[in-house]
C-alpha cells in the first residue's frame, strides 16, 4: 500500500466508526423513545394494550439481544484508536503505519454496507479526491446518510 492509500483507510475508518456510532446512537434513542410512546399509549388507552404489549416486547428483545447502544460505545472507542494512529502517522513509517493500521483493523465495526459508500464519499471529498467518477450513492444509503446527519454527501 502507498502512504496515500494507507492514509485514505486511515481516514476512511475514522469517518466509518464515527458514523456507525451515530447510527447506533440514534437507533437506540429512537427505539427507546418509542417504547415510552408505546407505554404512554397503554396507560392512556389509545391503542389495543395487547399489541402495544407484543410491540414493546418485540422491541425490548431486539434491544436487549443486539445492545446498538453498546455498539455505539464500542465504535467510539475504534474511532479513537483510529484518530491516535492518525495522529502518529507523521512520525511512522510507511510499514510502521501499516502495521500498525492492521492492528487496529482487527477490532473493527461489522460493516453496514448502507452507510460504507456515503463514508467514503465524505472521506474523498474531506481529501479533495474526485468522487465524480464513483457511482451515486442508492436511496437508502442516501437516508442512511441523513439519519446520521451527513447528508447532503
Amino acid at each position: 500500500m502507498t502512504r496515500a492509500d494507507l492514509m485514505f483507510s486511515l481516514n476512511y475508518s475514522i469517518r466509518y466508526e464515527q458514523m456507525m456510532s451515530l447510527f447506533f446512537g440514534r437507533f437506540d434513542r429512537a427505539i427507546s423513545f418509542l417504547l415510552v410512546l408505546l407505554g404512554a399509549s397503554a396507560v392512556g388507552g389509545l391503542l389495543n394494550p395487547k399489541i402495544i404489549g407484543v410491540v414493546v416486547a418485540v422491541l425490548s428483545a431486539w434491544q436487549f439481544i443486539y445492545q446498538p447502544g453498546a455498539k455505539s460505545a464500542g465504535t467510539v472507542l475504534q474511532a479513537s484508536a483510529y484518530q491516535d494512529l492518525l495522529a502518529q502517522a507523521p512520525d511512522l513509517s510507511d510499514a510502521d503505519l501499516e502495521s500498525r493500521f492492521h492492528l487496529c483493523g482487527g477490532k473493527d465495526t461489522p460493516e453496514l454496507g448502507i452507510l460504507a459508500h456515503p463514508a467514503w464519499i465524505t472521506t474523498a471529498k474531506t481529501m479533495a479526491l474526485d468522487v465524480t467518477k464513483g457511482r451515486a450513492p442508492t436511496r437508502l444509503e442516501t437516508i442512511a446518510a441523513f439519519f446520521v446527519g451527513y447528508w447532503p454527501l
